[in-house]
């Protein structure tokens, strides 16, 4: 407490404990002591104006404690008035604030660190090619990057979700206005859905249309509250006229393979009357015109098969006795292997390489010799994951060597067939007969996913 001039005649003992003083130390203007010698004629000159005012004063400085660190305080001194109005006494407190101080500094620097973060995200976020946009938990649109403003052509903050399908021309594939509660990001909000693979239309304001395919999810906070839902969206314009261009042209190819199916078809028939008619004037016997007339539709058959392209997966074993069936009867050629279920592509491709390789044994190989004998046989194995070993081995035939060059049929059973079975092919003109082979990982099947 203070007299009306401002000399202090009383401390009470929390004052002396911290500042380790006496009240003679501290009587009158002793407490200049303890304040810190940088901020004193601050607080002197503020003191005094207040004394000569008559009103209140508040400052927050520093004192020195008993062990002499200097400590943060919040000091309020109180006039106390007689009846006339006069300042008879003064009343102050002095309430340390290190605590309080600490706090807000704490909070300040955690602030800054959130607006850096904030700062940081929307940086990057603003240069990401796929189109971002963000809500807060009721919906509204609190952040859209340039991507999404360039898809969109058009950019709209603080929209509420019943307005997302107007302000930013969102339809179905169909051309009808998306319905609200069917929205990725509105599913991701009411929902707690996490979207994935959405496709809309967006009409942009100068009446482009833009093909968008996105995903969507809810964002939570640590303790699990809804905060919002992010949307990300892709310009899928170029891509969608790309698939609809090949659908096209898979259509206009399926008709022309089918035209060309038939007219081959018809050549075959063409082909077997004129042997047929051919056979029978020079009185060839009935069993032998049987047995080429069999050859041919069984190559027909195979052709058919290459040409029509719709079945989504074949059995190896099948396609082989297709091709090699006819002589694996006659003791020829021994076809023996696992199940093996290849997808159509996989299967086109070993189908014509067998064609090959069997017509290259008949011209130059085993079979062209009275007992000659082919072995086609394949086996799975596990290297790297499963893999198909396929073989084929020609026995008891003619002298072979490797060829000056290759020709087209060498393509198909060698490079061409390595690529589309993502495996390896090796051939060996060893003396007892040719011998082919592929190492390769076995086919996924297409429709399910699953190894072949």
């Amino acid at each position: 407490m203070a007299k009306a001039d401002g000399y202090i005649f009383w401390y009470n003992k929390r004052w002396h404990d911290y500042c380790g003083t006496t009240p003679q130390e501290m009587e009158g203007w002793g407490w200049q002591s303890v304040h810190e010698p940088e901020m004193l004629p601050s607080v002197l000159e503020r003191w005094k104006a207040a004394i000569a005012m008559g009103q209140r004063f508040e400052m927050e400085f520093p004192l020195k404690g008993a062990d002499g660190v200097f400590r943060p305080f919040l000091t309020q001194i109180e006039p106390l008035r007689g009846r006339d109005g006069q300042v008879v006494r003064w009343f102050g407190t002095n309430i340390e604030v290190t605590a309080q101080r600490a706090v807000e500094e704490a909070l300040q620097n955690t602030n800054d660190e959130l607006k850096t973060l904030a700062a940081e995200r929307d940086a990057t976020l603003r240069q990401l090619q796929e189109g971002v946009i963000v809500t807060d938990e009721t919906g509204r649109i609190t952040f859209v990057n340039a991507a999404a403003e360039r898809i969109h052509g058009v950019i709209k903050l603080d929209v509420e979700p019943k307005d997302y399908v107007q302000a930013y021309g969102l339809f179905t594939m169909e051309g009808e206005p998306y319905p609200l509660d069917l929205l990725p990001i509105y599913r991701a909000l009411n929902n707690r859905e996490t979207v994935s693979g959405a496709r809309w239309k967006i009409r942009r304001p100068d009446g482009s249309e833009v093909h968008a395919l996105g995903d969507a999810s809810p964002v939570y906070a640590d303790d699990g509250a809804l905060i919002g839902a992010v949307l990300t969206i892709h310009d899928d314009t170029e891509r969608h006229a790309a698939e609809q261009q090949l659908a096209e042209g898979v259509r206009t190819q399926e008709l022309l393979i089918a035209e060309l199916n038939h007219r081959v078809k018809n050549a075959f028939a063409v082909v077997k009357s004129i042997v047929s008619q051919s056979l029978k004037r020079h009185e060839v016997p009935v069993e032998v015109q049987t047995k080429i007339d069999e050859r041919l539709q069984a190559y027909a058959n195979a052709h058919s098969r290459l040409m029509a392209g719709q079945w989504d997966q074949a059995s190896l074993h099948e396609l082989a006795d297709e091709i090699l069936g006819h002589h694996a009867h006659e003791g020829r050629v021994r076809i023996d292997g696992p199940p093996v279920m290849l997808p159509a592509r996989q299967a086109i491709a070993i189908s014509m390489a067998f064609y090959e390789l069997m017509t290259n044994a008949f011209k130059h190989g085993a079979l062209a010799a009275p007992k000659g004998r082919v072995d086609l046989t394949w086996a799975i194995g596990e290297t790297n994951g499963p893999r198909i070993n396929v073989e084929w081995r020609e026995l008891h035939g003619p002298p072979v060597s490797a060829p000056n060059s290759k020709g087209f049929g060498t393509f198909i059973i060698d490079r061409a067939l390595a690529a589309e079975m993502s495996g390896k092919v090796s051939m060996k003109y060893d003396p007892e007969g040719y011998r082919w082979a592929l190492d390769a990982p076995l086919p996924q099947n297409e429709s399910t996913g699953s190894a072949a």
